[in-house]
């Protein structure tokens, strides 16, 4: 199952010793579903019970998720795991992706200590974005990418101060412009560190297409910029409102501390429909594969659709 996952200092965040029984007996209560999942994986977790799904997603963002409590697991607890399981839930695939680049282990480390709140949306949103990425036609490099991309584009909220991040109502004007820096500390980041044009992009451009207006721009200059983004690469853009449609979602679906409640996947479906930059066929088709995999309504015709 590979190597232990580890930090530069991995007692920081996850203290790996076999004393994690907790952790291992939730993958135990799971075993008969995780060994009936399919290679896809996309159409079992849909068929996975409310109960099931908040073992793997928690409600309370305080509570230890899915991928975190696997990466606390020690090697030969791992070995005992059903078989499969961390390939078909992507559990081994994002743990890889973190122990082979130095600098997404970083990223994750000072997140999680900054922020466990944006630490833990960060990782979650790569483990939905591994079910969706089952469904559409990208090659192998862009959904790496795409995965490394969910395991940095909240990077730069390391520089967001606290107390804006960690505010339990609504955020003003200027705290939301303050929190709208962080995709380009992110995207940042991603540069200096030798990432390609897609990680670069989600990244830099996860909140441009959301009507979320960049801090470090005026009205006038985010207007130019969105044409450009228009005028220019189709398909980093295609890929950017998809990544933010995953980011978005979950966003609305998971607490966080200044909305403690859950929003329906199908109101969030109805939000993200709604709004102008993912009006068309594909980004509806792709809203409908999110919303699905927490959604008690399956809408089968869109899920065969290839969208690239």
């Amino acid at each position: 199952m590979g190597k232990p996952f580890g930090f530069s200092d991995p007692g920081l965040i996850f203290e790996k010793k076999e004393g994690n029984q907790e952790s291992f007996e939730i993958f135990l209560k799971l075993e008969k579903r995780l060994e009936e999942m399919s290679e896809d994986g996309y159409e079992s977790f849909r068929d996975f019970s409310q109960a099931e799904k908040d073992l793997m997603f928690p409600e309370d963002p305080n509570e230890e998720f899915l991928l975190e409590k696997y990466l606390k697991l020690t090697a030969e607890q791992r070995k005992s795991l059903p078989l499969d399981v961390c390939e078909k839930l992507g559990l081994e695939k994002i743990t890889n992706l973190i122990e082979k680049n130095p600098s997404i282990s970083r990223s994750l480390e000072d997140l999680a200590k900054h922020h466990r709140v944006s630490y833990k949306h960060e990782l979650e949103v790569a483990q939905l974005a591994f079910f969706i990425l089952k469904k559409i036609d990208l090659d192998e490099n862009e959904k790496e990418d795409f995965l490394i991309a969910a395991l940095l584009h909240d990077h730069g909220k390391i520089k967001t101060p606290l107390a804006v991040l960690a505010k339990e109502e609504g955020f003003d004007l200027s705290e939301q412009a303050i929190i709208q820096e962080h995709s380009g500390h992110s995207r940042d980041y991603a540069n200096q560190n030798g990432f390609g044009n897609l990680v670069r992009a989600i990244t830099g451009g996860h909140h441009d297409y959301t009507g979320s207006p960049n801090a470090n721009r005026t009205k006038s200059e985010n207007a130019d910029f969105l044409e450009e983004k228009r005028n220019g690469d189709l398909r980093l853009e295609k890929l950017t409102k998809f990544f933010s449609i995953i980011d978005i979602f979950h966003s609305l679906y998971s607490a966080r501390e200044y909305s403690k409640e859950r929003i329906s996947p199908e109101k969030c479906r109805e939000f993200l429909k709604k709004k102008d930059c993912f009006q068309g066929r594909e980004f509806e088709e792709m809203i409908d594969l999110v919303a699905n995999l927490f959604s008690d309504t399956k809408e089968s015709a869109t899920e065969k659709a290839q969208y690239l």
